[in-house]
């Protein structure tokens, strides 16, 4: 009767073309699985890429302006921020140094050099505050060496990588992640 079994057992077999086929074709199917990896950078984000885009149509005071507003809204969006509506851009900026710490005197209204050497002097940053601070100050400094020249005195002929460049800095201390991309159905797609 175990000589039946076993002939039956191995005649099914080989009719499923054998025991060991099966793990063959999930092997076979492993090894022909792809893994895509998406890499996100800084230099992939939508303010980034429209800043490029801008710069390469030779509009670079458009490039600056759109530039700076996007990045001060990613900052407020990023650290839960609400901007007064009255408050100029300056005024936002002195006053989110005052509620991090970082007192900025009266005369940096009107003198850049002085607003650069303040918000430079701060403190010991606590490490749980460092992002925020440094994002602020990069944000700043685009504000003062470039949003200004190109808001108030016309055409701005700086270089256009160096400009480029500085925007980058900003959004290096913001999580960009959350910001412009989700986790949908284990793929990334862009927000924003």
């Amino acid at each position: 009767m175990e000589e039946n079994e076993g002939k039956v057992l191995k005649k099914n077999e080989r009719k499923k073309g054998g025991f060991f086929k099966r793990f063959r074709r999930a092997a076979a199917k492993k090894r022909e699985s792809k893994t895509v990896i998406k890499v996100r950078s800084v230099g992939d984000i939508p303010p980034i890429v429209n800043a490029r885009k801008l710069v390469g149509d030779g509009n670079m005071q458009e490039a600056i302006k759109r530039g700076f507003n996007r990045a001060k809204q990613d900052y407020c969006s990023q650290f839960s921020v609400t901007p007064s509506p009255s408050d100029t851009n300056r005024q936002f900026l002195i006053r989110e140094f005052a509620l991090n710490g970082i007192n900025i005197p009266d005369e940096a209204y009107l003198d850049n050099s002085l607003f650069s050497e303040a918000m430079n002097k701060g403190s010991e940053i606590p490490q749980w505050n460092k992002n925020r601070i440094m994002a602020l100050r990069k944000l700043t400094a685009f504000y003062l060496d470039y949003y200004e020249k190109a808001r108030f005195q016309g055409p701005v002929k700086d270089d256009p990588n160096t400009v480029i460049e500085k925007l980058t800095d900003v959004y290096n201390y913001l999580d960009i992640m959350k910001l412009y991309y989700t986790q949908m159905n284990g793929e990334e797609e862009e927000v924003g």
